[in-house]
């Protein structure tokens, strides 16, 4: 096996590439990996989840692939696909299928699908999966998890008609769940914290809010109650004044005047002492500031009141490396210290349903 080709999964795909001139396909399990050449953007395959990696430039074999341009592939088989029985490598991914007038369609024939598909991410681990049924989506369809868990559940009916969506944190418990009719939101959408507890409740009619969404801590607590009509919110004089001095204060943060939005979250403060997001959005500015005492303080306030405030979390492992950098006399992290940050950093990393650069990388740097 080619040892220079190895060398090229020691960093992520994004930067996996070669000359202009090397105009390369990667094959995955029998199955092009991007529509175009040289880049696989958005995922990693690394070099002990490959079982054999190969190249050709017979010309013959490019030809099927003349839409690429291409004047090599490699084609790599992962461990995961090489244990896969022959039963379940017959069962088609979506990525070979195209939608054609709405219907999902094998792109060798253009004719409906009728059948099982099963979705695989680049490292041969299942992605989702679901019923086709004359190339529309039936029944019960999953996603999952890299570590093979739900991720998202979604139930359609017999004409393609989504009825329900739920989708899980990655400890298993469920995240949100929400009712459509018609193809749009129409029923109740509840959101949930990672405790189970309920986070919001909202109901939908025909796409529009409408009624009274209300608004939980993780403890259970009342935050608040909105109204809407048709999509329309119905706000008392003090919420109408509190909505727009957060508007003001995040326009001023954005813009660089941390001075004037701290100002402007103080007054919704002495107004709601309870809110904990604005905690956390005085404590960013002071940040800005360079106030890092200041801010800690209101993180740590913002965690008392919602402990499931995930991006308090987060900022606050960032700001103790922060400090710890400005720290001159020290420079290090007790082991207290740098345990606290590293929980911080896998709490937010377990439960947030985004993927956030900066907590990837402080992770690998302090906590690895």
């Amino acid at each position: 096996m080619n040892f220079k080709l190895f060398l090229l999964f020691l960093v992520p795909w994004t930067v996996f590439s070669q000359t202009d001139s090397d105009r390369v396909l990667f094959i995955i399990d029998s199955i092009p990996a991007f529509n175009g050449f040289n880049r696989i953007a958005g995922e990693d395959l690394k070099e002990n989840e490959v079982f054999s990696m190969n190249k050709t430039t017979v010309p013959s074999i490019l030809a099927k692939y003349s839409e690429f341009n291409i004047n090599s592939i490699i084609y790599i088989t992962t461990k995961e696909y090489s244990k896969r029985p022959d039963s379940l490598k017959e069962i088609p991914s979506m990525k070979q299928m195209a939608l054609l007038n709405d219907r999902w369609c094998l792109k060798k024939t253009e004719r409906p699908y009728s059948g099982r598909y099963i979705n695989y991410y680049l490292n041969g681990r299942k992605h989702g999966e679901g019923q086709i049924v004359n190339g529309k989506l039936v029944g019960k369809n999953l996603r999952f998890f890299k570590n093979g868990d739900i991720s998202k559940e979604f139930l359609y009916d017999n004409e393609n008609n989504l009825k329900t969506e739920k989708t899980f944190f990655k400890n298993g418990k469920i995240e949100s769940k929400n009712e459509s009719q018609n193809g749009e939101l129409h029923g109740i959408w509840e959101i949930y914290y990672p405790n189970g507890a309920i986070k919001q409740r909202s109901i939908f009619v025909n796409g529009k809010i409408d009624g009274a969404a209300k608004s939980f801590s993780s403890q259970g607590r009342l935050i608040s109650t909105k109204s809407y009509n048709r999509g329309e919110p119905i706000q008392s004089k003090l919420e109408k004044k509190m909505s727009d001095l957060y508007a003001e204060g995040y326009t001023m943060f954005r813009t660089g005047n941390f001075k004037g939005s701290i100002k402007k979250f103080n007054k919704i403060i002495s107004i709601d002492s309870l809110n904990p997001p604005i905690y956390l959005k005085r404590a960013q500015a002071k940040i800005g500031l360079r106030k890092f005492s200041e801010a800690q303080l209101d993180i740590n306030k913002a965690l008392e009141y919602e402990p499931f405030l995930l991006e308090a979390r987060l900022e606050r492992a960032l700001l103790k490396i922060e400090i710890m950098k400005t720290n001159l006399e020290t420079n290090k992290f007790s082991v207290s210290e740098l345990n606290t940050i590293c929980d911080d950093l896998y709490f937010f990393e377990s439960y947030a349903n985004y993927n956030n650069s900066k907590a990837k990388k402080a992770i690998i740097e302090y906590c690895e």
